[in-house]
């Protein structure tokens, strides 16, 4: 997919999937408060692909899912576990298995945009799913994973 240019607000001039691995939280509350429709609906398109594609991203490894950690209604961290592997419990914490990345999980548990959900989440992604903590996320790399519906587990889709 050839991803058009925002016209408007502070990611003027960004691609949608820059954005989601900069800025997730902006994307999601503009996706939900329609904030597209309203500014650039020439823009849906690629809107509602990449918002199915962030919530689908699957785990590196296929024997894996994701582990969840949630302290006081904010994200903290995530981890790639093997399928079969128990939930952990851990003190204070509270944690969820999903088979699937969902880059929105941060703001629903604390239910506004999260900007530190944001930075363990983005970390979490270089991590276990670029298998590289270093990775910079430039333009050509974000295009690149969205545009590899090998990197999305669609059939779960909403």
């Amino acid at each position: 997919m050839e991803w058009t240019k925002l016209k408007f607000g502070r990611h003027k001039g960004k691609k949608l999937p820059k954005i989601l691995f900069s800025d997730p939280s902006w994307f999601f509350d503009a996706y939900k408060n329609k904030i597209f429709q309203q500014l650039q609906p020439d823009l849906m398109p690629e809107v509602k692909d990449i918002y199915q594609k962030a919530r689908h991203i699957l785990p590196k490894r296929s024997n894996c899912r994701i582990e969840c950690f949630v302290k006081n209604n904010t994200f903290v961290a995530f981890q790639a576990v093997h399928k079969e592997s128990p939930l952990r419990e851990i003190e204070d914490f509270d944690s969820f298995h999903h088979p699937v990345v969902d880059m929105n999980f941060p703001m629903e548990i604390a239910g506004m945009t999260d900007p530190e959900g944001n930075k363990e989440l983005l970390l979490g992604i270089k991590m276990y799913i670029f298998n590289n903590s270093n990775i910079r996320f430039t333009n050509a790399i974000c295009e690149d994973f969205f545009n590899d519906n090998n990197n999305f587990d669609m059939e779960s889709s909403d």
